[in-house]
């Protein structure tokens, strides 16, 4: 069971860094600017005027959902699945903003 905790972290890291590397691109390819340029992430961002990044927009939707559970009935039949789920979503998340 302790492998395949470490091989979700491991998933999930790589998603995290997969998901900042195609938005990069995306607003690379947008600004016109070739990796060979050698500019900065900041810079491009400036560039572009795209502050926020994806994966805070998905963090904040998955804190909204988890708002949403927390004041559901306790007798609701899944309850305790959904707080488990999001138990184990919000240890990835610290775990992984502390890099």
């Amino acid at each position: 069971m302790r492998n395949t905790n470490k091989h979700q972290q491991i998933r999930y890291k790589d998603d995290r860094r997969r998901i900042n590397a195609t938005e990069m691109d995306a607003l690379r390819r947008s600004a016109r600017i070739s990796k060979l340029d050698r500019k900065t992430n900041e810079y491009i961002r400036g560039k572009m005027d795209a502050q926020d990044m994806l994966l805070d927009d998905i963090t904040q939707k998955q804190l909204i959902w988890y708002g949403y559970v927390e004041r559901m009935n306790p007798n609701f039949i899944n309850f305790k699945y959904f707080m488990y789920l999001y138990i184990l979503m919000f240890y990835y998340i610290s775990y992984f903003k502390s890099y």
